[in-house]
């Protein structure tokens, strides 16, 4: 008989409902130290931690962004500097003949403002990062894409949802996800430094390719003031 239950992410981590980014990711390297698999800890437990942490961080980034857009731009010159930053731009994309083929993947980088030029060598990557993860789907989200046959879509969607899981073992993600289904699939691995989630990304590529699936990646990035509060 299965069993559900849910988990609360701020109990997980032990941070209150109003904690900030920067309180969410000191709980989170606290806790990722203790449960990480390489010093002894118990992977389900480092999994659970992975994933508070990924919900909590998306959230407040998410709650933050719509504050400041709710809110009134001050006129030129004055008030505080933007507290968000976002920009997107194209990555690799293969060739293709079958709009089929493709499976579109977006690197999402959350990471804090460098203020000082001093802080890329007195800081850590995984210190100036809060999230860095590929999102997958297919099919491809570009315009005038066909839906494919059922006995293609069952045969992509097992395939990606085997390569997602291969891949996060194969480069250690700290968290995934997939959500397969008859006619789609969702998923996506997150990392703690952009390098990493670069070089996951490289493997990825190279599993899809060798199943005669390619390739449509841009690349997005949410650059945040460091809370100071």
């Amino acid at each position: 008989m299965p069993y559900s239950f849910s988990i609360d992410p701020n109990e997980v981590l032990g941070v209150s409902q109003n904690s900030s980014l920067q309180e969410i990711r000191d709980a989170y390297r606290e806790k990722a130290k203790r449960y990480h698999p390489d010093g002894g800890g118990d992977a389900w437990a480092f999994r659970i931690v992975s994933q508070a942490y990924q919900v909590l961080s998306t959230a407040r980034v998410a709650g933050r962004a719509a504050q400041e857009s709710a809110g009134p731009a001050p006129p030129h010159g004055e008030g505080t500097p933007a507290q968000t930053t976002e920009r997107a731009w194209h990555g690799v994309s293969d060739t293709f003949d079958d709009p089929a083929q493709v499976v579109d993947i977006e690197m999402f980088l959350i990471r804090f403002a460098i203020e000082d030029p001093s802080e890329l060598f007195s800081r850590a990557p995984a210190d100036r990062n809060l999230s860095c993860s590929l999102n997958v789907s297919w099919p491809s989200r570009q315009p005038n894409v066909p839906r494919p046959p059922a006995n293609l879509a069952n045969k992509t969607v097992h395939e990606l949802d085997s390569v997602c899981i291969a891949v996060a073992k194969q480069t250690r993600a700290h968290a995934s996800y997939s959500r397969p289904d008859e006619h789609q699939f969702t998923g996506w691995l997150s990392y703690p430094t952009a390098v990493r989630a670069s070089e996951a990304f490289t493997t990825l590529k190279k599993e899809l390719n060798a199943r005669g699936l390619r390739v449509r990646q841009w690349i997005s990035e949410m650059i945040l003031a460091r809370d100071r509060g």
